[in-house]
């Protein structure tokens, strides 16, 4: 997850009020981690990650294996959390994040989905994009 460095008034220098509309999305989104982790561990559980992106496990994780494991299987899935969590507070709509992971694809990385783009390891960069604009969220 991405952490904010906090100044001395210990808000982060761009905070702004939180609305109603990111109270809800924040909400969604702490709904969403602990529906794909297990109740005990908290570790993220594949299967429950590859129903919320309409893939079985095995499509799941033949993706990420076609890639020859690489990056990890645990930068792959931090890397999609990242997006996803980053994306979702711009939408507010978990399920229009998932829309935009899997279908959307960037001109900044080649006509790639979202997806594809994590899968080749560059899930930072695509988050950094998120943030700079260079990639479009709905």
């Amino acid at each position: 997850m991405n952490y904010r460095t906090f100044g001395e008034s210990g808000r982060a220098p761009n905070d702004v009020p939180m609305d109603d509309h990111r109270r809800r999305g924040s909400a969604e989104f702490a709904e969403f981690l602990a529906d794909i982790s297990h109740p005990g561990t908290g570790e993220i559980l594949a299967s429950r990650l590859a129903a919320w992106l309409r893939q079985t496990e095995d499509e799941f994780r033949g993706k990420w294996r076609a890639q020859c494991g690489k990056p990890s299987w645990a930068t792959y899935v931090d890397e999609i959390l990242d997006v996803l969590d980053l994306v979702q507070y711009e939408t507010y709509d978990m399920g229009a994040t998932i829309d935009w992971f899997l279908n959307r694809r960037l001109a900044h990385f080649g006509m790639q989905t979202p997806q594809e783009v994590a899968l080749q390891g560059r899930g930072h960069k695509l988050a950094l994009a998120v943030i700079t604009g260079e990639a479009p969220v709905p």
